[in-house]
């Protein structure tokens, strides 16, 4: 088959799962040719608005690996995780001669974005391929929504959760109880709360901050980290603000490998209040939550049935209602400190890791599909 995706660098959640699913379909022996859509030579442009001028410049050479792997492939299947904006132009091109040729193909949606907004682009993709496809949707609403705005067959979409990738973590397990022992919830010395992105408004981190400064104006206790790398330079003097007004604020910048997994068994709450266009289900909650901790966030994408899968809270938030959802988060959190939250955190675990195996039959069915020439 065809694998044609974007794999890191960079690292953003679909480019993660690309390779991850590439990964499996090379243990199934699953003879591909991969396809790289992403600009290598670019990459220090990825963050900046020649981002866009850099894919613009690799789409003809892109084009022509696909030329030329249409006509050597046989077992005529194509896989493509598609853009959530303008990109959908590409994925128009790449998916057209496919079409003609006879291919299945296999569209995986990590967009929100022409979902539940109507979009010319993928009514006009949607047309081009809809008689021999295999949509890939990250959950049951985004299924229901999907198939009835774009009147596509319930038997050509499947849902597969971004969950079924994180692999059964026993150490996490074994170490549970120097997880607990380490959470400054159980040391009485307050919460630990954090937030990890690549760090922008859209992202969440404007209101993460104006929690941090309701919770310190409340005399607190609690600790607060953000991760992540941040480009934008109104978003970095923001944080640069927030950190000498609020010393109980820490920023550890991109954080990865062991750093990573200690900054995640630290954390006793993490706060995705995302409002991007594009969220569906940010790899970031689960990464949270296979470490217990509690997670709260926005409503947008998947996001609303994902926490609350997870046991977390989530809240719609919208310019009109930004201050009261900052309240709500606000007392939410004192409300845990209170309760004293943090004894249930093996239970999370264990459940984060129910949730998984329950969903991971409907990946070894997509696997399954791939393998049958």
């Amino acid at each position: 088959m065809i694998f044609l995706a974007d794999v890191p660098p960079p690292i953003h959640g679909m480019s993660t799962i690309n390779l991850a699913i590439l990964q499996l379909v090379k243990e199934k022996n699953i003879k591909i040719n991969f396809i790289n859509t992403t600009p290598k030579r670019f990459i220090f442009l990825y963050g900046t608005k020649l981002w866009s001028i850099a894919k613009i410049l690799y789409f003809p050479i892109v084009m022509a690996y696909l030329i030329y792997s249409l006509f050597l492939n046989h077992d005529k299947k194509i896989y493509r995780p598609i853009n959530g904006g303008i990109g959908q132009v590409f994925d128009i091109c790449y998916l057209f001669l496919p079409r003609i040729l006879g291919y299945k193909i296999y569209i995986h949606h990590h967009s929100f974005n022409y979902i539940t907004n109507k979009k010319k682009s993928f009514s006009c993709l949607n047309t081009l391929i809809k008689k021999k496809v295999i949509h890939i949707v990250l959950s049951e609403e985004m299924n229901r929504i999907l198939r009835e705005v774009y009147l596509i067959d319930e038997k050509n979409v499947i849902t597969i959760s971004n969950i079924v990738f994180f692999e059964e973590n026993f150490k996490i397990q074994s170490n549970l109880s120097k997880i607990i022992k380490n959470s400054f919830m159980n040391q009485n010395n307050g919460i630990v709360i954090g937030h990890m992105s690549n760090l922008c408004i859209e992202k969440g981190v404007g209101i993460f901050i104006k929690i941090c400064e309701k919770l310190n104006n409340e005399n607190f206790n609690f600790s607060a980290y953000l991760a992540g790398p941040c480009k934008d330079l109104k978003t970095r003097q923001l944080i640069k603000d927030a950190l000498e007004k609020n010393k109980n604020m820490k920023y550890l910048s991109s954080v990865y490998g062991e750093n990573k997994k200690n900054y995640f068994s630290n954390l006793d709450v993490f706060i995705f209040p995302s409002i991007y266009k594009n969220e569906a289900e940010p790899l970031v909650i689960y990464e949270a939550a296979q470490y217990g901790s509690i997670i709260i966030g926005s409503e947008i994408g998947c996001m609303k049935e994902v926490i609350k899968s997870l046991n977390g809270l989530s809240y719609p938030i919208s310019d009109q209602n930004k201050d009261k959802y900052i309240l709500r988060i606000c007392n939410d959190i004192i409300e845990m400190a209170n309760k004293n939250w943090g004894i249930s955190r093996s239970s999370r675990i264990t459940d984060f890791y129910t949730l998984r195996s329950l969903k991971k039959c409907s990946l070894d069915v997509l696997l399954e599909d791939f393998t049958d020439v």
